[in-house]
């Protein structure tokens, strides 16, 4: 079924969250992007983290996080010890500190690539064919979505209402990029070429990924209202759209006129370079509401780091890991609104695993508090008239005026 044959109600109400029963789709691309690109170290009032090594399930050799909801919840691949062909990758979901197996649908494989804020999961299976078909599990169990006619699908993106983006693969073979809602597979076309790739869709239904055009090249694109929007490039042949916020901003990479391979963020419908962080290949891989990106760059001398861009730039996340036990962050793949990001990196003891970065609470500027008081017994000096009443604010004031003076507060 193509994307432009149906119609939804906008006065549907909001349905739970049970596979395939799925809320309103497709709203106006909005927002702008404040980004900048800047330095590398962490600046002076940055965040800091701490990280969480999320391990591995039952003897598993390495894994990887690649989505997380607003509880902190994440969902990745690990790969087994061994299996009927070697290490096999299998789909995580961690709750309350543990990571666990969401297992396959009778084949060898799966992946879990994206996580609402119910828990839901949404990736990939190995059917008993051999083929891996689109999934969502929900409670332990796993739902197969079926494909477009053809052998294949993928999941990569969950919204907040159920409804997953991914590819499949069509009648004719090619990878189609989908919408699955309501117990039905839609296609959303291609920008005029024969393959597309849906990675991220936000709670309006829009969504990114990647298609090819009629001229061969493979851009990024935004789905909505029915139709596949080509958001160009920063001057090469190819891009690819990997998130969507609910903004509409939509992070990705980008070929450059040079050859070159770029992280970009979309700011009111044009796409802007994100710089590496000295290297000449990065990716933004997530995006959160305050429109924090995150992603993976490699610096000046061939390194692969994680790394957050905001406001002030691209920095290194690494630069920003408080008391860093020797954790080599590679790629950070996703991040909530809390600022909790995922991803994967070398531990102290050399083992690649999937990691959590929690933000540490910020000290509490003293100043405000302490020039209220002050303003406040001053007032009291000027109002008040009994001499040892006076001596005792003055007495008090004196310290407090101090203590601004050498926090430099204004």
């Amino acid at each position: 079924m193509n994307a432009n044959q149906f119609d939804i109600p906008s006065n549907l109400p909001r349905p739970s969250l049970s596979p395939l029963r799925r809320a309103p789709i497709f709203t106006a691309l909005s927002a702008a992007l404040f980004l900048s690109v800047g330095g590398h170290s962490a600046p002076a009032n940055a965040v800091t983290y701490t990280v969480t090594d999320l391990g591995v399930v039952n003897g598993g050799i390495l894994s990887s996080g690649w989505g997380i909801n607003a509880g902190g919840q994440v969902t990745g691949t690990f790969y087994t010890a061994g299996g009927a062909f070697g290490p096999e990758a299998h789909a995580f979901v961690t709750q309350n500190g543990a990571m666990i197996d969401l297992g396959t649908l009778g084949g060898h494989e799966s992946h879990g690539s994206g996580i609402n804020d119910a828990g839901v999961v949404a990736g990939d299976a190995d059917t008993g064919e051999g083929y891996p078909h689109a999934v969502v599990i929900e409670g332990g169990t796993m739902y197969d979505l079926g494909t477009l006619g053809g052998v294949f699908s993928r999941a990569y993106g969950i919204n907040a209402y159920g409804q997953v983006t991914g590819d499949a693969g069509a009648a004719d073979g090619h990878a189609h990029a989908f919408v699955a809602q309501y117990g039905a597979m839609f296609d959303l076309g291609t920008l005029g070429g024969t393959s597309s790739h849906g990675y991220g869709i936000n709670a309006s239904g829009q969504i990114t990924g990647e298609s090819d055009t009629a001229g061969g090249d493979s851009h990024a694109f935004v789905f909505q209202n029915g139709a596949m929007i080509d958001l160009g490039s920063l001057g090469g042949r190819y891009s690819a759209g990997y998130a969507i916020n609910a903004g509409g901003q939509v992070v990705g990479y980008s070929e450059t006129a040079t050859g070159t391979r770029h992280a970009f963020a979309i700011w009111g419908g044009a796409m802007t370079d994100l710089g590496t962080l000295g290297g000449n290949w990065s990716e933004a891989w997530g995006i959160n509401t305050q429109g924090q990106v995150v992603g993976f760059s490699y610096t000046a001398n061939g390194v692969k780091h994680a790394f957050l861009a905001q406001g002030s730039g691209m920095t290194d996340l690494n630069s920003l890991i408080a008391n860093n036990p020797g954790w080599t962050l590679e790629s950070a793949n996703a991040i909530n609104d809390s600022g909790q990001i995922t991803g994967t990196g070398t531990n102290p003891t050399g083992q690649r695993h999937a990691f959590l970065l929690t933000p540490v609470p910020p000290p509490v500027d003293p100043c405000p508090a302490l020039l209220f008081e002050i303003e406040e017994l001053e007032n009291d000096l000027q109002n008040e008239t009994n001499v040892n009443e006076r001596k005792r604010i003055l007495r008090r004031l004196g310290p407090l005026r101090t203590r601004a003076r050498q926090l430099g507060c204004r």
